[in-house]
């Protein structure tokens, strides 16, 4: 279990500002076991070499170590 806060710096009209954000009183608390869980949307990419190319990548969801992305030739509209 880990305690910890977020620093916030920005800079807003050239005067630096700086927020510790905090769970009300406290600090965060969170993350027991690190796990993996997730989900990557579905979605398109170009290829440039060897060929330019449009590729279709699945969703994927997962609850292990994330799968190798699969993509493949554009899906069908």
């Amino acid at each position: 279990m880990s305690d910890y806060r977020l620093r916030v710096e920005l800079e807003v009209d050239g005067v630096p500002q700086t927020y510790d954000l905090r769970d009300g009183d406290r600090d965060f608390r969170c993350c027991g076991r690190i796990t993996y869980m997730g989900y990557q949307a579905a979605r398109y990419e170009w290829t440039l070499a060897p060929a330019r190319a449009l590729r279709y990548c699945a969703e994927l969801r997962y609850t292990g170590k994330p799968p190798p992305r699969t993509c493949g030739p554009r899906a069908p509209a």
